[in-house]
């Protein structure tokens, strides 16, 4: 089995399906424009939002 636009196996434990690699980190990320002058809503929101991914298992998020 291969995982979608991967050619990469996965293997599939418990109805999950998992990388087969061991300690494949998982990387989800998305692009917004931000008007100049919505950067200081933009950054609450996203500060906001942080806690609550961290909060249901994000080890780490990035602002660039």
């Amino acid at each position: 089995m291969q995982g979608a636009g991967s050619h990469r196996p996965v293997t599939v434990r418990g109805g999950r399906r998992e990388p087969a690699e061991p300690g494949t980190p998982y990387v989800d990320g998305f692009v917004i424009a931000v008007p100049k002058d919505m950067i200081d809503e933009y950054e609450k929101i996203a500060r906001d939002a942080a806690a609550v991914w961290r909060e249901y298992g994000a080890l780490s998020v990035f602002e660039c």
